[in-house]
């Protein structure tokens, strides 16, 4: 649907981001209880939508769609990657979607790799490699 929503606007599709699944399955759950863009476990340097009450995918799409802030945020040209997890806690279902950039790293030795960082909190930066078809696929975390 996001995806969708980006080539009816002539932007490119964005792609599963598999290290930032754990991120938006705690933010699910984080804001049954803070509704809100604040992380209990930090923040990262990444786009967010929130979402609560929509029954279905096409239902929270529709909404954030249109929401000037959450449209922003699906169209932003600059974002690459996403992640998406939705919980339910019994009466109530949450949604959550983050957005990453990442950029080609020419100056590694190795074609298609890409560097994705983020800021994890205000002392830690994540660097995410990732490269398709090469093997390569290293975490680095670093103290700012």
């Amino acid at each position: 649907m996001v995806n969708q929503e980006r080539a009816n606007n002539g932007l490119a599709a964005l792609t599963w981001d598999s290290s930032m699944t754990s991120y938006s399955d705690r933010r699910a759950k984080e804001i049954t209880t803070d509704f809100s863009h604040n992380s209990a476990g930090g923040e990262m340097n990444v786009g967010e939508n929130i979402a609560k009450g929509a029954i279905s995918p096409d239902m929270v799409m529709d909404g954030w769609m249109r929401s000037d802030g959450h449209r922003a945020n699906i169209l932003n040209a600059n974002y690459t990657k996403i992640s998406v997890s939705c919980y339910y806690d019994g009466s109530t279902y949450y949604w959550v979607q983050n957005f990453v950039i990442c950029t080609p790293f020419t100056g590694h030795p190795v074609k298609g790799v890409f560097l994705c960082v983020t800021v994890t909190n205000s002392n830690e930066r994540q660097s995410n490699y990732t490269g398709k078809g090469n093997g390569l696929n290293h975490q680095q975390t670093s103290q700012t």
